[in-house]
């Protein structure tokens, strides 16, 4: 570092400085636009932490679900809305496409009961645990010669990085679920389910 001479007011300033300290003289134009830089990029994580604050604290959950589908989409949406918050809506949007919930539905039967037939998704909840999304589905469908009504339901969990489980909750049927169909039904959520989710929550 080197004194020298400003040229507006003729007083010493240091030869690294962004501008006089004296008369405001700008003196290096790099350090400047630096010290312009940085003052923006602190104001911008002021302001994300301002609106992360406001996401968490403050806003209805009626708006989160908005806030987190189209900050799914942006670069800064991603920063600053959790991931576990946009993975919810984002399963929330795909369960509402016309036809997705009777997909799964019979995705979940054709797995566990081959058989079966008529399956319809009498019940879904989505909830967060943590990091975690949970999924829990409870299929109705018909089965055996005289078509008697059968329910099977599962849990689904799973975070940003895995599929972490899926649980067979309930299913009363005269055979239940066998081992090997769980674990193809395990299969199918985490390479058919799980990639769509995390794609459309926006992974880091």
């Amino acid at each position: 570092m080197a004194l020298m001479e400003c040229t507006e007011c003729r007083k010493e300033v240091s030869d690294e400085a962004a501008s006089c300290p004296h008369c405001g003289k700008v003196i290096n134009v790099s350090a400047a636009r630096s010290g312009r830089s940085v003052r923006a990029l602190i104001a911008l994580l002021v302001l994300a932490g301002v609106v992360a604050g406001y996401y968490k604290f403050f806003m209805p959950s009626s708006q989160k679900d908005v806030v987190a589908r189209v900050a799914a989409t942006s670069s800064v949406g991603v920063v600053v809305v959790p991931w576990v918050d946009r993975a919810e809506a984002a399963l929330k949007a795909q369960l509402r496409t016309p036809g997705q919930l009777d997909v799964l539905g019979n995705s979940i039967v054709n797995v566990t009961h081959p058989t079966g037939n008529n399956a319809k998704v009498g019940h879904h909840a989505i909830r967060k645990a943590g990091d975690a999304v949970i999924l829990a589905v409870a299929v109705d469908w018909t089965g055996g010669i005289l078509g008697t009504a059968y329910r099977t339901s599962v849990e689904w969990r799973f975070t940003e990085s895995r599929h972490e489980s899926l649980e067979i909750t309930g299913d009363n049927s005269l055979t239940g679920v066998s081992d090997s169909a769980k674990q193809d039904l395990e299969e199918y959520f985490e390479r058919e389910l799980y990639p769509v989710v995390s794609r459309n929550a926006g992974a880091r």
